[in-house]
């Protein structure tokens, strides 16, 4: 069957007809043809276009999708956004919260047969955080790690990293201390920054390495064909430490960033599993069907305001907080989400901190709402505010709105678009390719207002706050000392209900008082799935495992 791309390879033994004459009758001797039939088992899933699959290079959950399933994580998130072990067989943390001792499995090798050992994460974490600060999930070791914050701001070499606080103690113990306790600080384990990586093959400071398919890999997968807009090919590692529960041959990750081409695929069953959709679309002709997965992701989409003066060609009209506001009391949330065809899986958000995320009882994001949203929708107050400032529909101020292309991005610029006409605002929209686009925002600052999306890599309210302290910024575009202050303070906090109203000023501050941000919407990643494949893992990340998916006859 063509939709599960189930090959066999037939190894047919032509008979051998003999033909005999003798004397006045035919004699036929044959030889019986005899088959061995072999099955492998294949699928094809559909992504957008994915970037470079270098640990600390990538930022985006689709090449993520790829990258964990060539290497063994220390961590992973299970079902249930609790990490479990994968590289580590037991841990242990000391009295003081500072000192965490992993000790890993000791059946572990590299695709070319090398064992896997603590020298290689030890190598892997140091190599992700000499990065520097490019490497925007780097901050996830130079923040928390023993002397690794100036190793990370001035991308210092591995060779000069011995006073950081991750170290082999032999072939299977690492140690990672900590400058501080951090009461989240097992949940980072699980962040690419942390993969393990060889001397011999990632090379420092730069990501020309993993350009090549001939590097050697420890994970389930290995990479024979990369392809960054057609068919990146991973294929079962005969020498990872579990592969006899590995039940695929291969995985083939289509490049596909036309959402329409990608569910059409998906029809005409070329592609067992479709990640990169739009939802309307897809629930057009898949809506109640057991091949639309609505998937645990976490995500918020939320638009962005550039208020440096640094930033190139900044606008000055952005820097006053009440023509932010007025951008932010004029969001119809709902118009957004009717846009999207995504009701009642798609959530209006008025927070920096999407629906899901666990808070001090319950979830965060209800409970920061308990006594109302930071700001409201309120055309009319933003009207006047916008009219105070001098702007009319007559008379509009021009700001750009820089985008990722997607259909979703293109509908979400589109509503934008003519929600802020209404106060006065005349929206010039540009859009990029997502690669550029990230590097523009994050690492260059080159935007005026922009979309934004982010995951929970981190199960909790820090991931997406953290993001809004100076020294977490590649480019520093928004800085408030009482945010960099609550956020440290917050990392260090263990008593859960003081660390939830840190956090939960920080939420404030940044929405309501400085307006650097207007939540949308909270949404997950929904996915199309052929009914014959089983045991995809999803996790609240972002992150997909292919280890233990099969085909079913």
């Amino acid at each position: 069957m063509n939709k599960l791309l189930k090959k066999s390879l037939l190894v047919t033994l032509s008979a051998t007809l003999l033909f005999s004459l003798t004397g006045c009758g035919n004699e036929a001797e044959t030889t019986e043809a005899s088959e061995v039939t072999k099955t492998t088992k294949d699928i094809v899933v559909g992504i957008n276009k994915i970037g470079v699959l270098d640990p600390p290079a990538c930022i985006d959950v689709e090449t993520t999708a790829v990258l964990i399933q060539l290497y063994t994580p220390l961590f992973i998130y299970g079902p249930d956004s609790n990490p479990i072990p994968v590289g580590v067989e037991t841990y242990n943390v000391s009295d003081d919260g500072l000192v965490y001792t992993l000790n890993l499995r000791q059946d572990m090798k590299w695709s070319d047969g090398e064992p896997l050992t603590a020298h290689h994460y030890e190598y892997g974490i140091k190599r992700s955080l000499g990065y520097g600060p490019e490497a925007t999930e780097s901050d996830n070791i130079g923040i928390y790690v023993l002397n690794a914050e100036d190793a990370w701001s001035n991308s210092a070499d591995v060779a000069d990293m011995g006073d950081v606080g991750v170290k082999s103690i032999d072939d299977y113990t690492l140690e990672i201390t900590l400058k501080e306790p951090a009461a989240f600080f097992l949940p980072i384990l699980t962040t690419n920054v942390y993969l393990p990586q060889r001397p011999d093959i990632a090379t420092e400071h730069d990501s020309e390495w993993a350009l090549s398919t001939n590097q050697p890999t420890c994970g389930a997968f290995m990479l024979t064909e990369l392809n960054e807009s057609g068919d990146t090919i991973v294929t079962k590692n005969p020498n990872y430490f579990d592969a006899a529960n590995v039940k695929l041959d291969t995985v083939t990750f289509k490049s596909m960033p036309d959402t329409n081409a990608q569910l059409l695929a998906f029809q005409n069953d070329d592609i067992d599993c479709a990640f990169h959709l739009d939802l309307g679309a897809a629930k057009a002709i898949y809506g109640g069907q057991p091949e639309l997965e609505m998937g645990n992701t976490i995500l918020i989409n939320y638009i962005q305001i550039n208020t440096s003066e640094l930033a190139p060609n900044p606008n000055p009209a952005l820097q006053d907080v009440n023509i932010r506001r007025a951008m932010a009391m004029s969001i119809n949330r709902e118009e957004f989400i009717l846009a999207l065809d995504a009701e009642n899986i798609y959530k209006p958000i008025y927070g920096q901190v999407p629906t899901g995320i666990p808070g001090e009882n319950g979830f965060f994001r209800e409970e920061a709402d308990a006594n109302g949203y930071y700001i409201e929708h309120d055309l009319e107050g933003a009207k006047k505010l916008m009219q105070e400032a001098g702007y009319t529909p007559e008379n509009p101020l021009t700001i750009e709105y820089y985008y990722n292309g997607s259909s979703t991005n293109d509908t979400v610029a589109a509503v934008l678009q003519a929600q802020w006409k209404q106060i006065g605002i005349n929206v010039e929209l540009k859009t990029a390719e997502s690669k550029v686009f990230f590097d523009d925002v994050l690492n260059y600052g080159a935007f005026e207002v922009s979309r934004m999306g982010y995951s929970a890599g981190l199960v909790d309210p820090y991931n997406f706050l953290e993001l809004f302290v100076d020294s977490h910024q590649s480019f520093a575009v928004f800085d408030d000392e009482r945010i960099n202050q609550l956020v440290e303070d917050s990392s260090k906090e263990l008593d859960v209900s003081k660390r939830m109203d840190m956090l939960k000023e920080v939420d404030r501050l940044i929405v309501e008082e400085n307006v650097w941000t207007i939540p949308v919407y909270s949404y997950t990643l929904p996915y199309l799935v052929d009914q014959s494949v089983s045991g995809i893992e999803t996790a609240a990340s972002g992150a997909k495992y292919f280890t233990y998916v099969d085909i079913n006859e």
